[in-house]
């Protein structure tokens, strides 16, 4: 490539001059997959986790109940979801991420401490 990109979506422009339209539209395919697949695995890693910390008493104990027949935890989703809403209503999409990827680095970091 022997242009510099100026524009915010690379892997578009990229796709674009290495195989045309169809890698432009591949691209775009993978990047929301990507972006779904992320989502999908913090809802269900953080609802876990707040299960776990009600089955040790750290949060309200309603929040461990298990769904039988699909074995999720279904109050603490519901909790996920709800803190999810309120937080997309009151901030900006930026602020979202930076609070997000914060506060998970945060808790990576914790971790081995615990």
């Amino acid at each position: 490539v022997s242009t510099q990109s100026t524009g915010t979506a690379v892997a578009l422009e990229l796709g674009y001059i290495a195989f045309g339209r169809y890698g432009e539209v591949f691209l775009t395919v993978c990047v929301v997959a990507s972006c779904l697949a992320t989502i999908l695995a913090m809802v269900l890693c953080n609802s876990r986790l707040i299960q776990s910390a009600a089955r040790d008493g750290q949060v309200p104990r309603v929040l461990r109940f298990t769904w039988i027949s699909r074995q999720t935890p279904l109050f603490a989703i519901l909790l996920h979801g709800l803190v999810c809403c309120i937080f997309s209503l009151i901030t900006t999409l930026d602020a979202l991420v930076t609070m997000t990827v914060f506060v998970s680095w945060l808790f990576y970091a914790l971790i081995p401490l615990l």
